[in-house]
């Protein structure tokens, strides 16, 4: 069995890691895997290309620089890859056995391209998987609604022009209608699966696709790290990370706030663009190396999640995987996550500043400590299950 995986970036983002999880699991069990991805860093060949095996970069630097640009007046790309390169990716389609799309947008191709490659997948018989990572497909532009509701009665007047990918000029109307059509022609030539019950209720609602529901997993050497013995200090260390903390959309600035001046909190935040500066905050700026990351995650007491705009945040799964609890704002994805290992969110400030200073946060896990919370973390998002799942996806797909 053959399996090529196309997602936008290599490594970069959760389903950038979903997608390389993946690809190594299945050539770890012995099948072929090829990695398409669209472009690195400053549109720029991957730097991590050399961590994998068998990966193609598809997309140029001018053709991405090229949808950027139109994409800020019309809110769609336009340019696709080059002949040379969709040659390359056409003559493997040829003896592939399955074609599993991830994220396809953000400046890598145009939905005229995907047609080409969906009815070229039909024409060979291969079977077509897109695993919806976010809410792309049911939005005039936004991969992310931000709590925007616009989608629903077919958008234009979008509230945030600077939602991602952020735009000059509002048409998201216009696309939406397009982006229906589209799905509307392919849909029955794709099987569509999504990591959480409430993306899939609201893609279904939107355009009457029900995609499969298949957890995304976390690689099982997470783990195996262990987390670190505390201080015997009264302060209870609280993490806070994000690729950008000035971003309310993932940061709720009045939450983090409202652990400012706790004597018994110290507050460690990581991401760029920190607004924080307070006598109980550590501004760590951002970590690139993942293990610096976690030999301090493993430090902690708990982790603040506010995120409002992922689909299935895999920061919350890490976090879990070192036996460290969420202190979470209350939203679809965190509350289906937590649910899993019988969790609960956080319904207000007073709710997490009571908790805090109660120290009782385990009482949101049913009772469990440390090792429970990860010992059963590990049983529901461990790589195995997301793994076995799609192969067996994949399985049925050219049975």
């Amino acid at each position: 069995m053959k399996i090529i995986q196309i997602n936008v970036r290599l490594s970069e983002g959760g389903a950038a890691g979903v997608a390389a999880q993946l690809h190594l699991g299945l050539i770890d069990r012995g099948f072929e895997s090829i990695f398409i991805y669209g472009y690195g860093k400053g549109a720029e060949r991957s730097v991590h290309e050399s961590k994998y095996k068998n990966v193609f970069m598809l997309a140029q630097k001018h053709q991405v620089m090229s949808n950027y640009l139109v994409n800020k007046i019309f809110n769609i790309d336009k340019f696709p890859p080059s002949n040379n390169r969709t040659n390359f990716l056409l003559t493997e389609l040829r003896t592939a056995s399955v074609v599993h799309l991830h994220v396809v947008h953000s400046h890598f191709v145009s939905l005229s391209w995907l047609g080409m490659l969906i009815n070229e997948c039909k024409s060979l018989g291969v079977p077509v998987v897109w695993t919806l990572h976010d809410h792309w497909i049911i939005t005039g532009r936004c991969a992310f609604t931000d709590g925007c509701q616009s989608w629903m009665t077919g958008c234009g007047s979008c509230p945030s022009l600077k939602n991602y990918p952020a735009v000059w000029f509002d048409n998201s109307a216009n696309v939406l209608r397009e982006k229906r059509q589209f799905f509307a022609n392919f849909s029955k030539d794709i099987t569509f699966v999504s990591p959480s019950v409430h993306l899939a209720n609201d893609v279904r609602s939107s355009i009457g696709i029900d995609p499969l529901i298949i957890p995304n997993g976390l690689d099982n050497s997470f783990f195996n790290l262990n987390s670190s013995l505390k201080d015997n200090s009264k302060l209870f260390r609280v993490l806070i990370v994000a690729n950008d903390l000035s971003y309310e959309g993932k940061t709720d600035r009045s939450w983090a706030e409202a652990l400012a001046g706790l004597k018994n909190v110290e507050v460690h935040c990581v991401g760029h663009h920190s607004p924080f500066d307070y006598e109980n905050f550590v501004n760590h700026g951002p970590i690139f190396d993942r293990s610096k990351l976690f030999d301090l995650w493993s430090t902690m007491d708990a982790m603040l999640f506010t995120s409002i705009v992922d689909n299935y945040p895999m920061v919350i799964v890490e976090s879990l995987s070192l036996g460290i609890p969420v202190l979470a704002k209350e939203s679809p994805a965190a509350s289906e996550i937590l649910g899993e290992v019988g969790g609960v969110c956080l319904k207000s400030t007073e709710e997490l500043k009571l908790v805090l200073g109660l120290n009782n946060i385990f009482d949101l896990y049913g009772g469990k400590n440390n090792a429970t919370l990860k010992l059963e973390a590990k049983k529901v998002f461990g790589e195995d299950s997301m793994l076995n799942n799609y192969i067996d996806l994949y399985r049925s797909k050219i049975a």
